[in-house]
C-alpha cells in the first residue's frame, strides 16, 4: 500500500511531541520534588517534628 510522504512525518511529529510533553513534566514534577527536599535539608527541625507528630 503506497502512502504519501507527509502521511508518514505526522504520525512521528506527534510522538515526538508528546514525548517531549510528558519530558517536560517529568522535568517540572522532579523539580518540585528536588525543591521541597532542599527545603527540608535546610530546615530538618520541623519536618522531623511533623513526622514524630504524625502529621504534615
Amino acid at each position: 500500500m503506497a502512502t504519501r510522504a507527509g502521511a508518514a512525518a505526522a504520525p512521528s511529529r506527534r510522538v515526538r511531541s508528546a514525548g517531549a510533553t510528558v519530558a517536560l513534566l517529568s522535568a517540572a514534577a522532579f523539580a518540585v520534588i528536588t525543591a521541597a527536599n532542599l527545603s527540608t535539608a535546610l530546615h530538618p527541625a520541623p519536618a522531623l517534628l511533623g513526622f514524630f507528630q504524625g502529621g504534615a
